[in-house]
């Protein structure tokens, strides 16, 4: 009988194995044409990915935007934020972070927003998982699943894709499962922006709105 240590280990490799061959069909994905991905199977059908934990809304216990604004010069754009968050600039993106979820034991950024210069929009759509399939877009997950399709619309002026992902979640003890990566695209003229928020459609709906590229 394997011990809780070696449970844990096992379902770690076992995760990092599908992580690494999701990585490898997202790619696949993302070069195919419309029929291409009709035909392919997602790594969602398997048992071992319809076994992992699936983390909700509520374990992230999300906030509503309401009067922090950060604003940089470096990447060009301002944006409202949750109170008690903390924010960093790193290199080409920057992080925003919520310290209860950290206390928690929590890994990883709980939103980041990236800028995208120098590149088309169709290029800067794609670096946002967003693929064109027909009349509409589509989100593709790094874990090689086929989202569901994605609402395109305009806020504020600026054109909007709308979409969710699927991404592992780790913590201080190891992975603890899967949460929704609920992502923006964000576009003005030749300006681009991307929006991630794990765990929270009210945190990202809020900070598109808030959303505004620096003149």
């Amino acid at each position: 009988m394997l011990t809780m240590s070696a449970q844990v280990n096992k379902s770690l490799v076992n995760f990092l194995l599908l992580t690494i061959v999701g990585a490898a069909v997202t790619l696949f994905l993302l070069q195919k044409t419309d029929e291409g991905l009709q035909e392919i199977e997602t790594l969602t059908e398997t048992p071992y990915y319809k076994s992992l934990k699936y983390l909700t809304e509520r374990d992230f216990a999300p906030a509503s935007v309401s009067g922090q604004t950060f604003q940089t010069r470096k990447f060009q754009f301002s944006v409202n934020y949750p109170d008690g968050w903390t924010v960093a600039e790193r290199p080409g993106y920057v992080a925003f972070n919520d310290p209860e979820r950290l206390r928690a034991g929590y890994q990883g950024d709980a939103a980041t927003i990236t800028s995208l210069a120098d590149v088309s929009r169709d290029d800067a759509i794609r670096s946002a998982f967003f693929v064109r399939q027909g009349d509409k877009y589509i989100a593709v997950g790094r874990l090689g699943a086929k989202g569901g399709s994605v609402v395109e619309t305009t806020i504020n002026g600026k054109y909007v894709l709308v979409g969710q992902l699927v991404v592992g979640v780790y913590g201080d003890k190891g992975y603890l499962g899967l949460a929704d990566d609920f992502r923006a695209f964000v576009s003005d003229g030749k300006r681009h922006a991307i929006i991630d928020v794990i765990g929270s459609r009210t945190v990202l709906d809020d900070m598109v709105a808030s959303f505004n590229f620096l003149e």
